[in-house]
């Protein structure tokens, strides 16, 4: 059994996003280690790249319990979405 974070980062070029997304997914693998079972995946742009002048980026992350590791990276400018309906 395993539980989803989505994380959306925004920023005001996509070159920023995409900078975001890339410094959460280090984090994201800096906490995890090799024999948790979890797995990561992105960054990858949002299913809307584009939403009302930002650029958004997304970072998945399936494990078993993903709280502290949203907790570690929660801030002002990530959203998290925990087990999302959708991962578009």
């Amino acid at each position: 059994f395993a539980r989803t974070a989505k994380f959306i980062v925004a920023a005001p070029t996509a070159t920023g996003a995409q900078r975001r997304a890339a410094s959460l997914r280090a984090s994201l693998d800096a906490r995890a280690s090799l024999d948790d079972g979890s797995r990561r995946f992105g960054p990858v742009p949002a299913w809307n790249p584009r939403v009302a002048g930002r650029w958004r980026e997304q970072v998945l992350l399936r494990c078993r319990a993903p709280l502290p590791a949203v907790e570690a990276v929660a801030s002002r400018e990530v959203a998290v979405d925990l087990d999302p309906e959708s991962v578009l």
